[in-house]
């Protein structure tokens, strides 16, 4: 991928008070991945450490603490990489003489979706392991949660945003010495069909493929579209 803010290329400083023009915007809420996503990743923990019996209580276990490191190391790495994009965020503004303010709306949620996708395949994994161990019990187990996905942002933004990612990635992929291929109707339409099922399945998982890809493409797109020579 393009880096996020390229220094090679000339660009004219704007004044202090002269606001930053994002040339392709997004609706994209502020999503925090401790509020949102790890509370509830704790709680399927919690309920999926439930003991229904001795034959599966050790491999419950063993899959907990797979499970809880899982967790620590995605809040390692979320903690980690929001740092650095502040960080990268900070030095584009001051390169510009604008304020972090200025160039918030640059800040994205790759970074969530991408932990957030890690924890919505282990409560796939956990529920689908619990419905294994359902078969040879006649109580009812705890059903696994999911956590949030495809509701954080309405069904009509979530459409608009696809099409805007698309417009971005041509605008990527027409760029001289850019490592992209151009989306053919065929990709197009499987990105669509994707879009779709990411509405109504029960699972987070390709919400948060296909909200990397809007995001991924909407940021790579505008780091070259802002650092063009006006």
């Amino acid at each position: 991928m393009c880096s996020l803010f390229p220094t090679n290329v000339e660009v004219r400083m704007p004044t202090t008070t002269e606001a930053l023009h994002i040339p392709i915007t997004i609706h994209k809420p502020n999503l925090d991945f401790e509020a949102r996503q790890v509370s509830v990743f704790k709680e399927v923990i919690e309920n999926f450490e439930v003991k229904c019996c001795d034959e599966h209580d050790m491999e419950r276990q063993k899959i907990v603490e797979k499970a809880k490191r899982a967790l620590q190391s995605m809040q390692n790495l979320w903690a980690v990489d929001e740092a650095e994009e502040i960080r990268k965020l900070r030095e584009f503004a001051q390169s510009k003489g604008l304020t972090f303010e200025d160039v918030a709306k640059l800040k994205t949620n790759i970074n969530y979706h991408k932990c957030s996708y890690q924890l919505a395949m282990w409560c796939q994994k956990l529920s689908q392991i619990q419905q294994n161990y359902q078969a040879s019990h006649s109580e009812r187990l705890l059903t696994m949660k999911m956590p949030p996905g495809s509701h954080e942002i309405s069904q009509l933004h979530f459409q608009i945003n696809y099409r805007l990612a698309i417009m971005a990635y041509v605008v990527i992929s027409n760029v001289p010495n850019a490592r992209f291929r151009r989306m053919n109707p065929f990709q197009v339409i499987c990105g669509a069909q994707l879009l779709i099922r990411a509405r109504v399945l029960p699972e987070p998982a390709s919400y948060h493929l296909m909200a990397m890809f809007i995001e991924g493409s909407v940021r790579d797109a505008n780091s070259l579209l802002l650092n063009q020579p006006v």
